[in-house]
């Protein structure tokens, strides 16, 4: 499975606009993020809430209307699968105490990036559970400085590094899109590929690229093309079921949705659920005598 871990819609035509693209693409999912500059608050609780995309059917002039992958999928009895997540430009220590203040606030997205912006910073973030996802801005001309023990650490912790390859296809900045390549080598090459994503973190569906286009591109970062493949899909869906269970205590877990669960957090059979079920009250009940 597919999914395109960082699209930043800019509303909601925009975000049809991107499902369409995405479709098209060859992608069965996609992530809606929002970015947020150092300060975290109670403000910032997720209010997203996933399309729907009967309205790309029901809209006469929509021009997504006779879109034919969304009508496979429809046919196939697939769903196209929605999450949200926060990104977090971090530049000082007191926003880390904040990331763990604010940890109810973190748990309303199913993603949570963070972007440190100093190599203290970073060294602070790979001790953070509040996180999914470790990320850089790619298109400066000098990444942070970064150790393979911190990033062996960071791996150990669950968390994991991204890519995002849409700053080089903004044709007036050459420059930035040299930097995206380097440092997108240097990455790979201090994560040795390990819990590694590859997002667009485009906010213009123009700047999507079809899922054979990115392991592609990966190959110019030293990633074998079967070893991207396995990013886009295995890697998406680990890091996902990450955030699922950073949402909940202990890793309990509550979903409305059933076909919003990663494969392989799904239970393989209905015997399998009922015993899960028992094992959940098991575990209440144990949290309850716990408090008591």
């Amino acid at each position: 499975m597919f999914i395109e871990l960082d699209f930043q819609g800019n509303g909601k035509q925009s975000n049809y606009q991107a499902i369409s693209t995405l479709t098209q693409l060859g992608y069965d999912g996609v992530v809606f993020s929002r970015t947020i500059d150092d300060v975290i608050t109670k403000n910032d609780i997720c209010t997203f809430k996933e399309l729907d995309l009967k309205e790309l059917d029901q809209n006469e002039n929509s021009s997504f209307k006779n879109l034919s992958s969304l009508t496979l999928m429809k046919n196939e009895k697939k769903q196209f699968r929605q999450y949200s997540r926060l990104n977090i430009k971090i530049s000082s220590k007191k926003n880390i105490f904040l990331l763990k203040k604010m940890e109810n606030i973190l748990k309303t997205y199913d993603i949570v990036a963070v972007f440190p912006q100093s190599t203290e910073i970073f060294e602070k973030c790979i001790e953070l559970p509040t996180i999914d996802i470790i990320s850089f801005d790619l298109s400066l001309k000098y990444l942070i400085k970064i150790k393979y023990k911190q990033v062996n650490k960071a791996i150990i912790n669950g968390l994991f590094f991204e890519i995002r390859y849409s700053s080089m296809f903004k044709t007036k900045q050459l420059q930035a899109r040299k930097n995206t390549f380097s440092n997108a080598i240097n990455v790979v090459k201090y994560t040795k590929g390990k819990n590694l994503l590859i997002a667009s973190g485009a906010n213009d569906p123009i700047n999507l690229r079809g899922t054979y286009d990115v392991m592609n591109m990966a190959t110019f970062f030293n990633i074998p093309f079967n070893q991207a493949k396995n990013i886009l899909t295995a890697n998406s869906e680990s890091v996902i079921s990450h955030g699922l269970m950073r949402k909940t205590y202990f890793g309990v877990i509550k979903i409305d949705d059933k076909k919003k669960i990663p494969k392989e957090l799904q239970n393989s059979s209905d015997e399998d659920e009922d015993e899960d079920k028992v094992e959940i009250e098991i575990e209440k009940e144990e949290m309850m005598i716990e408090k008591n």
